[in-house]
């Protein structure tokens, strides 16, 4: 069981600032060698599910054990 679960809200249908936030997400967790312990799950920020839990209307969207730590702004992919 993962310690630590990371959800990245995304539509269906993936933007360039989405697809890049997945592909971060995926690639820090693989470049720590931590995927033993951490879940990272694509989740559709535009599902009811989604919308109920965490409320978040614009993406992409990276929650961290059930609590939004990014919201759409920054440099996702930018740059670093």
């Amino acid at each position: 069981m993962p310690e630590v679960v990371i959800e990245v809200l995304v539509p269906e249908s993936l933007c360039p600032r989405c697809s890049a936030a997945l592909y971060i997400v995926n690639e820090v967790v693989y470049r720590l060698g931590v995927r033993g312990s951490v879940e990272v799950v694509k989740k559709d920020i535009n599902s009811d599910d989604v919308l109920d839990k965490y409320g978040v209307l614009i993406s992409p969207a990276i929650a961290v054990n059930g609590e939004v730590k990014f919201q759409g702004e920054g440099s996702i992919g930018e740059g670093a």
